[in-house]
Formats: C-alpha cells, sequence, structure tokens
C-alpha cells in the first residue's frame, strides 16, 4: 500500500470514530489506509484531552513546514551555540529547543552533539563546557535499607499523591552540598514544579539547627503567600531538626528512603547542576553572597525541556501569588 499524508477529512473520520470506541482496524478499513497509520495518527497528534482533527491537522502542517525550513548548522548559529554553551552553561538540548521555541530556524541536539564530538577529534575544548564532557556512564543502584534512627516521622510513602503530580507550585526538595574541607555546605532547595533552585550558605557547616533556621528563612515568603505545601528530604542526620522546620513553616517534611535517590530526583538533578559551578573538592572559601546568588540566577534562567523550554524564572514568577 502506498503511503500518503492523511488529510482533514480523514483526520475528522478518525476522531469520530475514535470517540465512538471502533477499534484501529475498524478506523483503517474505513477511511482506506494501514492500520499502523491510524495508530501512529493518534500516538504522534493526540493531547492531553484526546484527539481532535483540527489539532491534528495544525500539528502535521506544522511538521511539514519545518521539514521544508532551512537549517543549515551556519557558522553565525555555530557561534551562538559555542556562546550559549560557555557563558550560560546550557546543555546542546537546552539550546536547540529554546531557540525554536523563539522562533529560529535551528538544528536539533544531535547535530549539536556531533559538532561537538568533530571538535573534541580536532583537539579543542569547546566540548568541555557540557556538563559531562561527553561522557555518559551508568548510576550504579544501591539496595535501600531500612533506618531506625531518626524515631518518629513523616515517611515519602505517606505522602499524598498531589505531591507526585506535580500539579501546584510549592512542593519542595531539599539537600546540601559539600566544600573540599567537610565543613564548608550550602543548603540547596528546589520546588518540584517549576524546578526553581534556592542556594543558601551554611556558615555552621552540616549542624541541623542552623540548617533549619536557614530553610525557614529561605522559603518563609512562600509561607505568607500560602503556597508552601511540603518539603521532602533525605535521612541525613542534619535535618534532623526537622521539627523545627515543620512548626516554623507550618508545613510537613517527609524522608525519603535510605538510598533512593530516585525519590527525590529535583534536587538530585539540581545538586549536579550546581556542581558545574562548584564542582566536588573544590573550596567554598571566600564565596559570597554576590557569588551565589549569580549561580542562582543562571541555573533559574536556563530552559528546561520539562517546562517546555521556558526557564524556572518564567515558571515560578508566572504561578506566585501577588
Amino acid at each position: 500500500m502506498t503511503y500518503h499524508q492523511l488529510n482533514h477529512e480523514q483526520r475528522y473520520t478518525i476522531a469520530q470514530l475514535h470517540k465512538q470506541g471502533s477499534s484501529l482496524r475498524a478506523i483503517a478499513r474505513t477511511i482506506e489506509v494501514h492500520v499502523s497509520t491510524v495508530s501512529r495518527e493518534l500516538r504522534r497528534n493526540s493531547h492531553k484531552r484526546g484527539y481532535s482533527a483540527q489539532h491534528a491537522q495544525m500539528l502535521a502542517e506544522e511538521r511539514v513546514a519545518w521539514r521544508q525550513h532551512p537549517r543549515l548548522f551556519t557558522r553565525s548559529l555555530q557561534a551562538r551555540v559555542a556562546h550559549l554553551l560557555q557563558q550560560e552553561q546550557w546543555s546542546p538540548e537546552q539550546i536547540s529547543d529554546r531557540l525554536r521555541l523563539e522562533g529560529i530556524a535551528m538544528v536539533g541536539k544531535t547535530t549539536i552533539y556531533n559538532w561537538l564530538h568533530a571538535d573534541k577529534r580536532s583537539g579543542e575544548d569547546l566540548y568541555s563546557y557540557c556538563r559531562h564532557g561527553l561522557k555518559y556512564r551508568r548510576k550504579r543502584l544501591s539496595e535501600p535499607r531500612n533506618s531506625k534512627k531518626r524515631g518518629r516521622y513523616k515517611s515519602i510513602l505517606d505522602r499524598p499523591e498531589i505531591i507526585d503530580e506535580q500539579g501546584r507550585m510549592g512542593d519542595m526538595e531539599m539537600d546540601w552540598i559539600l566544600g573540599a574541607s567537610g565543613s564548608e555546605a550550602i543548603l540547596t532547595l528546589t520546588d518540584r514544579k517549576t524546578d526553581y533552585i534556592f542556594l543558601e550558605a551554611l556558615p555552621h557547616g552540616r549542624k541541623a539547627k542552623p540548617i533549619a533556621r536557614a530553610v525557614n528563612s529561605r522559603l518563609a515568603f512562600l509561607k505568607r503567600r500560602g503556597q508552601l505545601h511540603s518539603i521532602t528530604t533525605d535521612n541525613g542526620p542534619e535535618f534532623s531538626a526537622f521539627r523545627s522546620i515543620e512548626r516554623g513553616l507550618g508545613v510537613p517534611v517527609y524522608f525519603a528512603r535510605p538510598y533512593r535517590s530516585t525519590d527525590k530526583p529535583h534536587i538530585e538533578h539540581a545538586n549536579a547542576l550546581i556542581r558545574q559551578y562548584l564542582p566536588k573538592h573544590s573550596s567554598f572559601d571566600g564565596l559570597t553572597k554576590g557569588d551565589l546568588k549569580e549561580i542562582e540566577w543562571r541555573l533559574n534562567n536556563r530552559p528546561r525541556k520539562k517546562l517546555g523550554y521556558r526557564t524556572p524564572h518564567e515558571v515560578f514568577y508566572l504561578n506566585l501569588r501577588l
């Protein structure tokens, strides 16, 4: 069977029959196409509310227009990509899709990665500005263990489903990163919905009560607006003063299962991004509030795939109640 693009009438028929509960094979027979064509059409062009002919036709026309649009990786585009890699520390995927969002005819992330690999082979160092330096490795999984050290506390297993759905702002994840001396630390917080990152220096290191005070101070503005709902963190002793956080902010603190970094993926990803600016084993001595604000600003103004290549700053303040 020769493949042809579906037209608007066929898409209208698909929408009506699919709504009525017809099988894919019955729909394919009706519009005289292969069943895989119907399956692919529903998979590619459906949206959250289902499949509609008008929406599907719009997406199909956009794809045709995009294929016809020139996307040569010109020297000017290469210079812009290099600038965003070096100065803003954006990833190739963030660069590609953010520029497309701005209406610029841009190559895909694979083309950028191929260009960076060629750059590396030629002895240049542009590839080194990628967060992983073009090195990829598997994460080793640890077996979870039970812990009874903390006594009564709220487990992540008791967390309400609305937090997992990420449908509201104000469900935070919390952690810290350590400096070279072992006594230097920075508190890290991120919002699960918007990926907005907060950084706060911990001059007393990993002492639990000063950390609780820092958390209460940094998130107080969200509490005043009624937009703080929960905090999720790990089982380290530095968060043993969680009762002070719960009293100060009026929200529950949930604890992840031991050795389960997947229980708090947002803060793990945030910490990895922060390490671009503050590598492991680097000293935080001499790091000022202004330096932390600069890092925070850069991270919150990076486009994110999860946010449709908008930035955490854009989405966070769009959702912030005045």
